[in-house]
């Protein structure tokens, strides 16, 4: 596998404004994915990722250490399912909830495939150990965006539940607090209601279920789905390439009609 390792929090510097850090992390977000067809709702997320607010503080790179670690997990990651090619680009981030909720480190894999972008704080405490999980996670998703579609509520279920199930199969340690936030029987009884919604391709529900709103507790997406698949694996114990190759259709398929998610 060819992996490309862009870092680009050492852009910070106090003497340049906010305002012109986030153009020069954007455009070189651009320039890295010139080859790579991405979506506006992909570039509308990256555009996002790369703000930089007016009173940021400068974070220290630690670039040699967060290339190790990428490269680590990326290499085991290739051993389990493999790429020919993969693009990790990491920005800086101030968001308060990645700070204060997800160790500092956030991550996306856009829909166009062959790339990672990561949001990251050295500043925070536990930034190691959640670099490496949001690489095997998103790199999870750069596999699956080559070989399916992914556009509907149970689409997201399984795959965000495969990708989880999967970093901890190549890393262990703990659940996730996206996957622990919502206890099973939470999942179980959105579950009732939910199965009848995995064919809908809304992005108001898929926020509401993934991320909370007035119907939904947050994370709830992420907690079920990790169910999902753990029922199903239970039951069916497929390795890693055959499962992610399969199409969700037939995952939700038996989890609805053969009703093992109880």
């Amino acid at each position: 596998m060819k992996y490309n390792i862009i870092n680009l929090i050492s852009e910070l510097k106090s003497s340049i404004s906010s305002e012109d850090i986030g153009e020069i992390l954007y455009n070189k977000v651009e320039t890295a994915l010139k080859d790579i067809s991405l979506s506006e709702d992909d570039w509308s997320l990256i555009d996002y990722r790369c703000y930089v607010p007016e009173d940021y503080k400068i974070i220290p790179d630690e670039k040699d250490l967060i290339n190790n670690i990428i490269k680590e997990t990326l290499e085991k990651c290739n051993e389990t399912l493999s790429l020919e090619n993969i693009i990790v680009i990491v920005l800086p981030t101030f968001d308060a909830f990645t700070l204060e909720q997800m160790n500092g480190c956030g991550g996306f894999a856009p829909f166009g495939g062959s790339s990672i972008i990561i949001s990251l704080n050295t500043n925070t405490q536990g930034w190691q150990l959640a670099l490496a999980e949001t690489i095997a996670h998103e790199y999870h998703h750069v596999v699956v965006h080559k070989k399916n579609d992914w556009k509907s509520l149970g689409d997201t279920f399984v795959y965000e539940g495969l990708a989880e199930h999967f970093r901890e199969s190549i890393l262990g340690g703990e659940k996730a607090p996206f996957v622990k936030y919502n206890s099973r029987e939470t999942c179980l009884k959105y579950w009732d209601f939910l199965k009848l919604m995995i064919d809908d391709e809304s992005e108001e529900l898929y926020r509401g279920v993934f991320f909370g709103d007035e119907k939904h507790p947050q994370w709830l997406g992420y907690s079920l789905g990790y169910n999902l698949v753990s029922a199903y694996q239970d039951i069916y114990k497929e390795d890693w390439k055959k499962i992610t190759e399969r199409k969700t259709k037939e995952i939700l398929d038996i989890l609805v009609k053969e009703n093992i998610f109880k």
